[in-house]
């Protein structure tokens, strides 16, 4: 699982912990740590131990997946929209005219 490493590290160090410390308060070794530290990844049990020591909630520690540039997808308007919009704006200049016309 991709955590935020430099959240990570920002909680840890703003407790004043090791790295060690860290490991020893949630149960893990601590190459873990330095793992999720440094690398940005680590086990969901893991985080829900390193969750559970600093009293964060996992969506605190988590990060929201990018898409890849190949996995957007491009807007396109279609020729019938754009007859529609065509067609929407001319009624819109004819209703103006009218009204123009009768309340002239």
């Amino acid at each position: 699982m991709e955590i935020n490493a430099t959240k990570l590290r920002e909680l840890r160090q703003a407790r004043s912990w090791s790295q060690q410390h860290l490991a020893d308060a949630a149960g893990l070794s601590l190459r873990t740590i330095q793992r999720a530290e440094n690398q940005g990844s680590a086990a969901q049990e893991t985080v829900l131990a390193l969750c559970a020591t600093l009293s964060i909630e996992t969506k605190d520690l988590s990060v929201i997946p990018r898409p890849a540039p190949e996995e957007l997808t491009e807007v396109r308007l279609g020729p019938r929209l754009l007859w529609y919009l065509a067609v929407w704006l001319f009624g819109l200049m004819v209703g103006v005219l009218v009204t123009l016309l009768i309340f002239k």
